[in-house]
């Protein structure tokens, strides 16, 4: 996306003289690589050259180094991801990973970098990038740039860990795409931690200029003219609120390698009251009741912020929920300030639904049906277990095993939640579901998608909060509950999460055994470390050889 704030021109099309000069700001060493190695490399290819300003060493992600030694080896990395891109020139900063700042020193070094380089175009990721490090550079770079009053390259701003959603340049990176994967995969301590894809994206999936390459999660719209777009649109005029929609959206999601078309989520660019726009969500009317219903009275009567809500249309399996589009800071459990808070906002809607009379105007929550997703889950690996690859079956036959301790422990865990305060559950409370907002100089957190939430103990909610830091905020609503409680139930929910997961990715074991290998290794490890923390459970899983799992235990 570019930014003018005044700076020369830089759109394609427009006539404007071809770049000598490229700078690109990366806050960590693979930044570059991976969120715009392809533009790099062609720039390079073109006879541009590309400075790179690494503004920290990347210090705080070792997976497990010391400082010194992650500087050492990410510092190498980028020395060879250089020379695989052709670069002109890295500088490393050395601003502290994690922490950086807009400070005078930073802002007056950069100011000096641009004055001497003369670039005509400077990348740096965009402002609302996940990383706060990214945020920051941003902010680093306009100051900079603010304070350079000849000669302003034009500013374009890139993605790496968050998908942009106004975007108005694509670059087309098919040609050099080997070398941008080259580059990446030269960051060795940061492939070997993360799952990369490295090209193998879909033909149907994003653009090979989009974002990091990686098996995470990314939503984005994309322009709609299909018999349900139509339909949103029809859905909406009839409501009799805001305007008609300049244009129709369908989001999209890129998950684990595939693409998906969530529901039937669209945007209704300029539809809202004041020209914003309006999502528009379809679905069948016993999933769109419990939205409507969270977003029309429950959240206001608690005091949670809670995108504007517009209507909802009760059409049966095609009806219609109407909500302000609110876009902010995607949130991650990884964030220590977004943890925080996240576990104020949940205390507050479960101490606050606690009180009101919701139990039988919501679907109930329990763990109970989790017990079907084991079994199925359980059945899949077995069915599927000729063709599994042989290295995997150690981990499969773990898994199974346990399934199986988890199972014994659950009539103690369906005992325990039915002893616990009850109250509204999102039990989806993840990453892409989750907002972080800048509103009245402080940040606030706004929850969306209550498809599948419900009554019941908060346990879902509980996977990544402190139990000690949410249990002082609930417990003058609840004086009974106790620390080793909301421990347990946050187990509990930590496996009814990873339970549904499993179920879904065992399904996958007999027509894509390698893509659901690598998801059920990652929850096997999950549960078999919170299994044992389970009221009533072993507190050791067994471990087998890879022998088959049998009917009964493996």
């Amino acid at each position: 996306m570019r930014r003018d704030n005044g700076r020369t021109d830089g759109a394609a099309g427009t006539g404007r003289p071809r770049a000598t000069r490229i700078l690109v700001i990366s806050p960590h060493p693979d930044d570059e690589s991976v969120g715009c190695g392809g533009t790099i490399r062609k720039h390079v290819l073109k006879g541009d050259a590309v400075h790179v300003v690494f503004l920290t060493s990347g210090e705080a992600g070792g997976h497990g180094r010391s400082a010194e030694e992650t500087v050492r080896l990410r510092e190498a990395e980028a020395r060879a991801a250089a020379e695989i891109l052709g670069l002109a020139s890295i500088e490393f900063w050395h601003e502290p990973d994690g922490k950086l700042r807009v400070t005078p020193a930073v802002v007056a070094r950069l100011r000096d970098t641009i004055r001497r380089l003369k670039p005509s175009r400077l990348f740096v990721p965009h402002e609302r990038e996940m990383h706060p490090d990214h945020r920051a550079a941003v902010r680093i770079v306009d100051r900079a740039l603010a304070a350079v009053r000849s000669s302003r390259p034009t500013l374009l701003l890139y993605e790496v860990w968050t998908p942009l959603q106004d975007i108005d340049h694509v670059e087309d990176i098919s040609e050099v795409m080997p070398d941008k994967v080259a580059a990446v995969r030269a960051y060795r301590t940061q492939c070997d931690a993360m799952r990369f894809v490295c090209g193998d994206l879909p033909a149907a999936g994003p653009p090979p200029a989009r974002g990091p390459l990686m098996s995470t999660h990314h939503l984005r719209f994309e322009p709609d003219d299909s018999p349900d777009a139509a339909a949103a649109l029809a859905a909406w005029r009839s409501t009799g609120t805001g305007r008609g929609a300049t244009k129709v959206e369908r989001l999209v999601e890129f998950k684990h390698r595939r693409v998906y078309e969530r529901a039937r989520i669209f945007r209704l660019v300029g539809a809202g009251p004041r020209g914003e726009a309006v999502v528009a969500k379809g679905a069948p009317a016993r999933t769109l009741a419990v939205d409507a219903l969270v977003y029309r009275e429950i959240l206001p009567e608690v005091g949670l912020p809670a995108p504007a809500y517009y209507g909802y249309l009760d059409q049966g399996d095609r009806s219609w929920l109407f909500i302000e589009e609110v876009r902010g800071e995607p949130f991650t459990h990884r964030s220590p300030a977004h943890r925080a808070l996240a576990v104020r906002w949940l205390a507050t809607l479960h101490a606050r639904t606690s009180q009101l009379p919701l139990a039988e105007r919501l679907p109930a929550e329990t763990p109970e049906a989790y017990l079907r997703c084991l079994v199925t889950a359980r059945e899949a690996i077995r069915t599927a277990w000729d063709g599994t690859p042989a290295p995997a079956r150690p981990m499969l036959a773990t898994l199974v095993a346990t399934l199986d301790q988890i199972e014994a422990a659950w009539p103690d865990a369906c005992r325990h939640c039915a002893t616990m305060p009850h109250g509204l559950v999102h039990a989806d409370f993840v990453n892409k579901n989750v907002i972080v907002l800048e509103r009245h100089d402080r940040e606030e957190l706004m929850a969306l998608d209550w498809g599948i939430a419900g009554w019941g103990a908060p346990a879902p909610d509980l996977e990544y909060l402190d139990p000690a830091e949410y249990l002082a905020l609930v417990r003058p609503t609840w004086p009974g509950v106790r620390l080793a409680d909301v421990a347990a139930l946050k187990a509990i929910g930590t496996v009814m999460r990873h339970l549904g997961l499993v179920e879904v990715w065992a399904a996958s074991l007999s027509d894509q055994p390698a893509w659901a290998v690598e998801r059920l290794g990652e929850s096997v490890a999950i549960l078999a470390q919170v299994g044992p923390e389970l009221p009533g459970s072993p507190a050791r899983v067994p471990k087998t050889a890879g022998a088959r799992p049998g009917a009964g235990t493996p």
